[in-house]
């Protein structure tokens, strides 16, 4: 019998912080765990006490305790968000509806697993996927709404028992991811010591795994090392532990390049989404950088045409921006470095391709691009504007400076209109769950151009941009809008406009946190 008579977690789920089936007499979970189920009445057990925070009772688990006080629990938002994600395994054609629905993963697994280390936690792993089912994967199905999405789907019992056979730095990995979103949902709020210690602990262990497989010559050509590598960068990025993600990202191009470039790679179809991933990070990045520290521009525009018709239908959480538009974003990347780097450009070369790549985004159509889509046209419509007005204020921001004194790419009234445009497609972007995971570049933009804007509406917008990137922290759970938050406030109080101006160092304004690497995991990598 599985009727809902309570409407309510059982007092033991409760106390753990757990999913609860709401089984009566007594809940799988309780039963899983080897425990007597209290039930589902209005009064608490007796028995059932909780520690205030700071105190506990045992420490038998250290390497990853079986609940956090009910105080530190994560709540979930009114309004549902979510962060660019996908999880580790093959797409589920479960209706949207029934993704909703969280069920209990009991602990039929093997007791000894082979490859398994002494840091390993069966319960820890069980946690963290609940959590992707109750909370992460809760606040991403708005997403769907704007059409199917083979990367988000409920993690099954089997999926965990694919989970435990993998290297060290995959399972610890996601443990961190899913410890950074619950920590940074929080951030602002109550404070999390032990999510914290958990965190860094799993971190550690899992970069430890990820070198000592990367000191052997033929981990650095498997799939699993680039799944790794590409999760300790996202989850590095997504924390704000290091500072240092264009490492691990110009670590992971030369990995690729092993591996015979990003054409060789996407041409394998368990590696499709990584080289989707790994190629818009890499150019997103550069958006937010130095433009003498833009190295690989020559590899993105070398594999532009091809990445392009390989990678231009479908629907990926991190895919939102059209590709003419996206392929206008690389060759302005391009035209970046070149001006900062080559001797030999002129101020009249910059400014006649700059003027050509402009019109080509004029030349763009978010209606009719919006047309070609299955659903939501008012939606895409909205994202397609968005996109519009960030890459040509991309493009006019971020060239015009390029040179001393600044050429004109567009007059001061273009600018403005763009501007405004832009503030106006963000405030309703904002307010649509399907449409607020997207925000978080054209926000960027938006307040690199709050620097230099008419004084009538530069502390409105600034107000906007510093709300709406705080808001959009906590409902990704990520560190990322904060980043953006603290790089533009202190650009707002240097007195500078110029776009190199904002970003003294890379940047990564991402809301991806994970790649969909279920297809990676082969035996035989």
């Amino acid at each position: 019998m599985s009727d809902h008579p309570a409407k309510r977690h059982c007092w033991e789920c409760r106390r753990r912080c757990l999913v609860c089936d709401f089984t009566t007499p007594s809940c799988k979970r309780c039963i899983a765990a080897g425990v007597e189920c209290p039930g589902y009445g209005s009064t608490k057990p007796v028995r059932i006490q909780w520690l205030p925070p700071g105190r506990v009772k045992s420490r038998r688990r250290k390497a990853g305790k079986a609940a956090d006080p009910p105080e530190a629990r994560t709540p979930k938002s009114d309004v549902m968000s979510a962060p660019d994600s996908a999880p580790l395994a093959p797409p589920n054609p479960t209706p949207t509806a029934e993704l909703a629905a969280t069920n209990v993963i009991p602990l039929a697994l093997p007791r000894d697993p082979p490859f398994l280390t002494q840091h390993y936690n069966l319960r820890a792993l069980t946690e963290c996927l609940e959590y992707f089912n109750g909370c992460i994967l809760h606040d991403l199905l708005p997403i769907t709404q704007l059409g199917p999405n083979p990367y988000l789907y409920r993690i099954s019992e089997t999926h965990m028992q694919e989970a435990i056979y993998k290297p060290d730095y995959i399972h610890y990995g996601l443990f961190c991811n899913v410890l950074s979103h619950r920590i940074n949902r929080s951030r602002g709020g109550i404070q999390m010591p032990d999510l914290e210690e958990r965190f860094y602990h799993y971190r550690g262990i899992a970069i430890g795994s990820l070198s000592k497989h990367l000191a052997e010559e033929k981990g650095q050509q498997s799939d699993a090392i680039l799944a790794g590598v590409m999760t300790v960068l996202l989850l590095d990025i997504h924390h704000g532990v290091s500072q240092n993600w264009r490492m691990h990202l110009e670590g992971m191009h030369r990995l690729v390049a092993l591996r015979g470039g990003f054409e060789a790679l996407a041409a394998l179809d368990h590696m499709e989404q990584f080289v989707h991933c790994l190629w818009h990070l890499a150019v997103m990045g550069d958006t937010t950088c130095p433009a003498s520290d833009m190295g690989s521009t020559d590899t993105h525009l070398e594999t532009l045409d091809f990445i392009m018709a390989k990678y231009s239908g479908g629907t990926s959480p991190f895919g939102f921006c059209a590709p003419p538009l996206m392929a206008e974003t690389v060759r302005i990347n391009h035209l970046r470095w070149r001006a900062a780097t080559s001797e030999t450009m002129t101020a009249l070369d910059l400014w006649q391709e700059a003027h050509e790549i402009l019109g080509r985004i004029y030349d763009f159509s978010p209606e009719q691009w919006a047309a070609s889509k299955p659903l939501s046209q008012h939606h895409w419509t909205l994202v397609g504007n968005m996109f519009w007005a960030s890459v040509a204020l991309y493009c006019i921001s971020s060239l015009q400076s390029m040179t001393d004194p600044p050429i004109e790419i567009a007059t001061p009234a273009q600018r403005a209109t763009h501007v405004l445009f832009l503030h106006g497609c963000l405030a309703e972007a904002v307010e649509s769950p399907s449409v607020r995971p997207c925000t978080l570049w054209p926000l960027v933009v938006l307040g690199v151009e709050a620097a230099g804007c008419d004084n009538s509406h530069r502390t409105e917008i600034r107000a906007f941009v510093a709300e709406q990137l705080e808001r959009l922290s906590r409902h990704s759970g990520t560190f990322v809008p904060l980043t953006a938050k603290r790089v533009l406030e202190t650009f707002w109080q240097s007195g500078e406009t110029a776009w190199d101006a904002c970003f003294d160092k890379p940047y990564a304004m991402t809301l991806l946190i994970s790649v969909d690497i279920h297809k990676m995991m082969s035996p035989a990598s």
